[in-house]
Order: C-alpha cells, then sequence, then structure tokens
C-alpha cells in the first residue's frame, strides 16, 4: 500500500511540475514577445485592416519597443520611419506637417499606413516587408527581373541578404505572438 501511494504521488508531483515549466515557459514567451503600446497597435492595425500580431513583429524586430529608437540609415521610432518616406507617407496621406515619429501614436499610425500601402501594392506579406525594409522601388525592380521573379508578382528569392533575413525574421515572429495571443486577438484574422 505505501508504495502505490508513493507512485500516485510521484505522479502528482511530476504532473504538477511539468504544468508548472509550462506556465513558466509561457510567462517568459511573453516576456521575450511584448504587446506593449497595445491599444495603439490595436487602434492602427484595426483602421489599416492590420493583424495586430504583425504590428507587434514588426515593432519587436525593428526597434525592439524602444520608441526612441534611431538607426544607422536615420530611421526613427518603433516602426523604424526615415524621413524620406514619412515626407512622402504624409504627402499620400494629405497632410502638410511632418509628425513627431519618437511620439509612439504617431509613428504606429504612419507605420501601420505604410504596412497598408505596401500590401495593397504587393497583396502579400513577403512582399510587403521586403518594400518596407528595402523599399517598394527595390521590390518593383525585383519583380520585373526573372532571375528573382517567375511571375511578375511573388518574389522566388530577396537578392538583398539583409532583406530577406529581416522578412523571414518578422515572419517568423509574427508566428510566435499569433501563437501566443491567438484567443486575443483571433477576430483579426485576416489573410496574409
Amino acid at each position: 500500500m505505501k508504495l502505490a501511494g508513493k507512485a500516485i504521488f510521484s505522479a502528482v508531483l511530476l504532473t504538477l511540475s511539468v504544468i508548472i515549466a509550462a506556465a513558466g515557459i509561457n510567462i517568459l514567451y511573453k516576456a521575450m514577445y511584448p504587446t506593449e503600446y497595445e491599444d495603439l497597435v490595436v487602434k492602427y492595425s484595426s483602421e489599416n485592416r492590420l493583424e495586430p500580431t504583425l504590428v507587434f513583429a514588426v515593432i519587436r524586430c525593428e526597434s525592439g519597443f524602444n520608441k526612441d529608437a534611431m538607426s544607422h540609415k536615420d530611421a526613427h521610432g518603433l516602426m523604424q520611419i526615415t524621413p524620406e518616406t514619412l515626407e512622402w507617407l504624409v504627402m499620400v496621406e494629405g497632410g502638410s506637417e511632418l509628425p513627431d515619429m519618437y511620439d509612439p501614436e504617431q509613428n504606429i499610425k504612419y507605420g501601420t499606413a505604410l504596412l497598408r500601402l505596401h500590401l495593397d501594392e504587393f497583396g502579400n506579406y513577403r512582399e510587403m516587408l521586403a518594400a518596407y525594409h528595402a523599399g517598394r522601388g527595390a521590390v518593383n525592380s525585383w519583380l520585373s527581373d526573372p532571375r528573382y521573379s517567375s511571375d511578375g508578382k511573388t518574389l522566388d528569392n530577396i537578392p538583398y541578404g539583409d532583406t530577406n533575413d529581416y522578412v523571414n525574421k518578422v515572419l517568423s515572429v509574427k508566428r510566435i505572438y499569433d501563437k501566443l495571443f491567438a484567443k486575443k486577438y483571433n477576430s483579426y484574422n485576416l489573410p496574409s
């Protein structure tokens, strides 16, 4: 009888250990994949018909959620928008004043608008993200080159290694956000 009791106790202890470990891993993953600025991300993702998990992935890869980030290419804020891109976006949006790209709301507003414009132009996340990273001119050039695109609509390969790495990284991070926050953002299941 004592042996059976010990076996049951060991089984219960093992089950509890597995549950606690799984919960700890989930907490660790959520810390590694934050949802800072959630209200702004959800607001502007919704306005631009984008998945919040995509926007969180872009922010994580671009700035690590550092609103004061500035790259060596003079890209600013959470979504790393360059002054030239901002000027173009403001013109496309019909504005005249350049917003402060270190303001999280303005950065997310214009970053999601840029993602939407690229998604409308290129039709899928891979080319959209390549355009976000390398510029729409580069992507259009690659699409017209049979070395990089066999159909003129999708890229068979991305010739810039850093852009290829960026696209793969954002898509990989998005998949993790999707798994961690599927229930929370499930009403945003938009086609990619």
